[in-house]
């Protein structure tokens, strides 16, 4: 027999540590998956003290890692409740394991599995859909205030004179716009701010109407900048990311948005220096 790996070993722990069912199915299924022998790692029976040990360390592996979901969405867990949140963090970990070495990446995906996993509608009231619905959106939430802690922002990088916008400055064919890498922009179908200030303080809350709404998330000095969109400015920001020109960006926006142009340039001439302040673009030259 071929000698074995340490990388299949690694694959078949890893295969292990992250699969369901009783411990005697969880080393068939790593055993298949790293293309190993099923008694190759131990010559001892599944009672043996060695894949006890192992069974103890996967449920601890399981445990420390939902402990570190808990730490970066501590508003959901609050709105769920520890016991549901728990549940629903045990079932994202093993059904979607991470395949990044970083724990930054462990949460990525929990606020597309929550969405997935809500019960069906059609079979509740309104208010126990609205209870089912909000805890992907809070998740979308607090993942876009991790990502934003992490990522690049302007710091040290804003000039000392920054530009002025003035009336007709807009109209220049030279000006262009720069959004930082921390930008996380996000639509939600309910206003939560108020409900996850209040779930945080243990207050009591009213549950939301459904209402969309627009968030822009960035940093301003190493703060966490929020503010709270209206359409028109969501799209512009959605069209910064990925175009540099300003005068192509208005273009843009103005038919997305709806907008005629003399419009948008009025309502951006107002907004563009808020919008600077809050971190979330700059305008050069």
């Amino acid at each position: 027999m071929n000698e074995i790996t340490l990388k299949q070993t690694q694959e078949w722990m890893m295969a292990l540590l992250g699969s369901q069912g009783s411990l005697e199915q969880k080393v068939i299924y790593a055993a298949r998956q790293a293309n190993l022998p099923l008694a190759v790692l131990a010559k001892d029976s599944l009672e043996s003290t060695f894949y006890r040990r192992l069974n103890i360390y996967a449920a601890g592996y399981v445990i420390r890692l939902v402990e570190c979901l808990k730490s970066e969405y501590q508003t959901l867990e609050r709105y769920m409740g520890e016991a549901v949140f728990v549940n629903f963090a045990k079932a994202y970990i093993i059904t979607l394991p991470s395949t990044n070495p970083s724990l930054y990446d462990l949460g990525k995906g929990f606020s597309l599995f929550l969405e997935q996993t809500r019960p069906a509608g059609g079979q509740y009231s309104s208010a126990e859909e609205v209870f089912f619905n909000l805890p992907a959106e809070i998740a979308r939430i607090e993942r876009a205030k991790a990502e934003v802690s992490l990522a690049k922002g302007f710091e040290g990088e804003i000039d000392e004179d920054p530009l002025i916008l003035e009336h007709l400055s807009l109209f220049q064919h030279s000006l262009n716009v720069e959004t930082p890498a921390c930008l996380r922009l996000v639509k939600l179908n309910y206003p939560l701010l108020y409900l996850m200030e209040q779930v945080a303080l243990n207050k009591e809350y009213n549950m939301p109407e459904v209402e969309l709404n627009f968030l822009a998330f960035s940093r301003v000095n190493y703060q966490l900048s929020i503010l709270t969109l209206e359409f028109w400015q969501f799209e512009f920001l959605t069209i910064c990311q990925q175009e540099s020109h300003l005068g192509r960006c208005i273009d843009i926006t103005s038919v997305s948005s709806g907008l005629e142009k003399g419009d948008l340039l009025a309502r951006l001439m107002f907004w563009l220096p808020s919008a600077t302040t809050h971190g979330l673009l700059k305008v050069t030259n």
